[in-house]
């Protein structure tokens, strides 16, 4: 199989229905920039990254860590480039950089790590030929060692929800960009609410840690909880009863 050039790039405009309340582009979108790249990097007949996808194998999204370096507004061309950064037995990290085509300056730097499956759902060895495919520019490794709480007090602030068809993708689960528009959506709550004194409010993410241990799927009721860890960082976990789905931690601009 031929080698495929690494990374893969993509060019693209950045649309007005992409922008958030605040005209720029939100995190949330920013991890859909992302998706497609994967998309368009491991699904191309070409290329050698679509061997995750041979003999009936899947993929499931685990983690992901992304640092946003500077604002995207309408109307600018931006490129992503998408690499594969690690390969282990059954897992993978999946690198991205996205810069602004006018002038070179970085907007993002994230790495995803999947877990490849079969048809029955279960974790299943890579094929021998991606492990040759790693390369790529280095990432930085404070991206990867960004902490989680375990879990978080009874006490924090909570926002209940039902989760909607339409927060729902073709796979007919929350898709992991949304998990972030949840978690945007509770800070604003919380912060016009005041419900956690100590923290400083109105201020753009500029890193955003997830790990997926659950799916959420319409209908299900879950609750999204924050607490401060400082005051640049909440701690966030989406429940579902008891049981943790996801946890995050937001990072803001200074």
């Amino acid at each position: 199989m031929p080698t495929p050039p690494i990374p893969a790039s993509l060019t693209f405009t950045v649309r007005g229905d992409e922008l958030d309340r605040t005209g720029a582009v939100g995190a949330a979108q920013l991890l859909r920039y992302l998706e497609n790249g994967r998309w368009q990097a491991t699904l191309a007949a070409d290329n050698g990254m679509a061997a995750l996808f041979t003999h009936g194998r899947k993929m499931v999204v685990r983690a992901q860590r992304m640092r946003v370096d500077a604002p995207v507004r309408w109307g600018e061309e931006l490129t992503l480039l998408t690499w594969l950064a690690r390969a282990g037995r059954t897992s993978v990290d999946i690198a991205h950089r996205l810069t602004r085509l006018s002038d070179g300056a970085l907007v993002a730097d994230a790495v995803l790590t999947g877990v490849q499956i079969d048809d029955a759902g279960r974790p299943t060895p890579l094929p021998e030929e991606v492990a040759r495919l790693v390369g790529g520019p280095a990432l930085d490794p404070a991206l990867l060692a960004v902490a989680l709480a375990p879990t978080l007090p009874p006490d924090a602030w909570s926002w209940p929800q039902t989760i909607r068809p339409s927060q729902t993708d073709l796979f007919r689960h929350v898709n992991h960009s949304r998990y972030v528009d949840l978690f945007e959506d509770a800070r604003w709550f919380m912060e016009r609410a005041n419900g956690i004194p100590d923290w400083q409010p109105k201020r753009p993410l500029a890193l955003v840690a997830l790990e997926y241990r659950r799916e959420a799927k319409a209908g299900d009721d879950v609750r999204v909880q924050l607490r401060a860890r400082d005051s640049a960082t909440l701690e966030a976990v989406l429940l579902r009863d008891a049981e943790i789905l996801t946890r995050a931690a937001l990072q803001v601009r200074d």
